[in-house]
């Protein structure tokens, strides 16, 4: 399949919104709009964390990054104040396949077994984890499992 460009704009109907990104070491993050899609921090970045990286967004569309490069700095925000500005990207995107819901809500809790710290006490490993799987496994579409989890993004 042909790899698209995904330019500092928002994307012109391409996603649907939120979008899950699963990174290569398994953890998951999550972006609501297409500033946030093409923004990131300076470390995230300079690591190539986005490399590599699967999207899907709420419709099941999915993606692989395949390249990631900095075109700009993000405008103005009180974040700059106290952190580094924000980095505008842009992506190289490889279409995959269509991602089913169960496939999907079991990446994620794949997700949250490796990384069970992120979402709560390991004390609580049992009770908490496995509550928050199970609303994951209850979500009727995409979007309510970016509900559930309450992701951030890239913005560190």
């Amino acid at each position: 399949m042909k790899a698209s460009t995904v330019a500092p704009k928002p994307p012109t109907g391409e996603f649907t919104y939120p979008i899950l990104c699963f990174t290569r070491d398994g953890d998951i993050w999550a972006v609501r709009t297409s500033f946030e899609l093409t923004t990131c921090g300076p470390q995230t970045l300079a690591d190539g964390v986005q490399l590599g990286m699967d999207l899907v967004d709420a419709a099941g569309a999915s993606w692989r990054v395949i390249s990631v490069t900095h075109v700009g700095y993000a405008p103005f925000s009180w974040r700059s104040i106290f952190r580094p500005p924000l980095r505008l990207v842009e992506h190289v995107l490889e279409p995959g396949p269509a991602a089913a819901l169960g496939d999907v809500k079991e990446r994620v809790c794949g997700s949250l077994d490796a990384f069970p710290e992120y979402w709560c006490e390991l004390a609580d490993k049992d009770t908490v984890l496995e509550g928050i799987k199970a609303e994951v496994r209850a979500a009727q579409s995409i979007a309510a499992v970016h509900d559930v989890l309450g992701l951030d993004y890239f913005g560190y």
